[in-house]
């Protein structure tokens, strides 16, 4: 019999293979729209169906809705989130809670995904192993799926935290401002600056290791912060000469400030000044003390609060700061703070540098300063001065004078 191609086809060896590559020819066109139309109604329309029907998808996120899961702290970065990026957020949060080391990710571009994430490891210290490497998937140039190492003891280590932040904060003063100085100065006091000291970008590295860098300090701030109640954001960025860094903001009464822990120990400034004293310069400041050498990340991108207010400014709480140096001005209050108060260790802070160079003139190099100021304080008070010291923190423009 001879060969009719028309008969061949209609045995139907053929027909079958025809037809399957057609079906997945219009389930592959049906998968590209899908994942590339996430504003369309139409399109999560069928997501919740075949949610419903199959149980294919994520819950609560096909239709670009949120979960209103409850999420904890200021969660300040969550709010400038999109639609879509706030559920890739909730869905490592919820990934993170339960300790597992992936998340489904409603499919979104990497672009958003990312900056999902920087949001994500801003606002939530309390999940440090989140600081380490996240590998995504993704599927006709979306991200879908979300991994990272979930370390075994992370429950343990979170319990630690949880703990450690219940000890601190049981003596911690009521006003918010002195809560927020309390936790300040419990961070420098608690913690040694140390590029070795193991997961030093985390909150645990301070307050369980007490061993850490900068981003460990913030994290442990903003940590104790959202266990306070306090209103606080961290913040990567640069230091012009000295390379990344990380330090918060915080706000109170309706007004924010700057600040940053790491650089309130004196000995990571200047490493030559021993002395248990705390810097203040970085607490509760304003745009102008701190922003003059510092660049915040731009990517991603993020709104910042500018911060203003110089009312919580530690030196001009304490009545030490000077806009400028007035010889007569400084004289009185020295015999003030000697004669009245009693004191012996006085600091003063200048506004720059030009008038701290006129008061270390005066105060520190030259002896015609204290030759007067000795007579006139033992006439008036019968105070005997026999010996002074001046110690200098040319970076903060403060002199500290030790009398006896």
């Amino acid at each position: 019999m001879s060969y009719n191609p028309y008969n061949y086809n209609r045995s139907g060896k053929k027909g079958p293979k025809l037809i399957l590559i057609i079906l997945l020819f219009c389930v592959g066109s049906f998968v590209v729209w899908f994942v590339t139309q996430t504003d369309n109604p139409d399109r999560n329309k069928i997501a919740d169906f075949l949610y419903d029907t199959f149980g294919l998808g994520s819950s609560d996120t096909r239709s670009g809705t949120s979960k209103n899961i409850e999420l904890k702290g200021t969660c300040y970065y969550y709010q400038q989130l999109s639609e879509y990026e706030k559920e890739a957020y909730e869905s490592l949060y919820q990934a993170c809670e339960y300790g597992i080391s992936e998340a489904k990710i409603n499919p979104i571009v990497p672009e958003e995904f990312s900056r999902a994430l920087y949001a994500f490891r801003y606002d939530h210290p309390e999940f440090f192993w989140l600081q380490g490497e996240v590998r995504t998937t993704l599927m006709y140039g979306s991200v879908y799926r979300a991994n990272c190492l979930v370390p075994p003891d992370a429950f343990d280590k979170m319990a630690e935290m949880d703990k450690k932040a219940e000890e601190i904060l049981k003596d911690a003063p009521k006003s918010d401002y002195d809560k927020v100085k309390y936790i300040y100065e419990y961070i420098i006091n608690n913690t040694d600056y140390d590029l070795d000291a193991p997961d030093n970008q985390t909150a645990y590295s301070a307050l369980i290791n007490g061993r850490s860098v900068c981003a460990g300090y913030a994290n442990a701030f903003l940590f104790l912060c959202d266990k306070a109640g306090i209103y606080c954001g961290y913040v990567s960025g640069d230091v012009v000469g000295r390379g990344p860094h990380g330090w918060n903001f915080i706000k109170i009464n309706g007004n924010y400030y700057w600040v940053d822990v790491t650089w309130g120990d004196p000995v990571f400034l200047d490493d030559s000044i021993k002395t248990d004293n705390l810097n203040y310069d970085y607490f509760c400041v304003s745009d102008k003390d701190i922003m003059t050498d510092r660049r915040i990340n731009s990517t991603p991108a993020f709104l910042y609060p500018q911060c203003v207010d110089d009312s919580l400014n530690y030196y001009i709480n304490t009545d030490i700061y000077f806009e400028s140096y007035d010889k007569d001005k400084i004289y009185e209050y020295l015999m003030d703070k000697v004669g009245l108060e009693g004191q012996r260790e006085i600091e003063l802070k200048f506004a720059n540098e030009i008038e701290f160079r006129k008061a270390v003139a005066d105060l520190v190099e030259s002896s015609d300063f204290w030759n007067a100021f000795n007579r006139d304080i033992k006439k008036k008070y019968g105070i005997s001065l026999h010996k002074r010291a001046g110690t200098l923190y040319e970076k903060s423009h403060r002199v500290k004078l030790e009398l006896q």
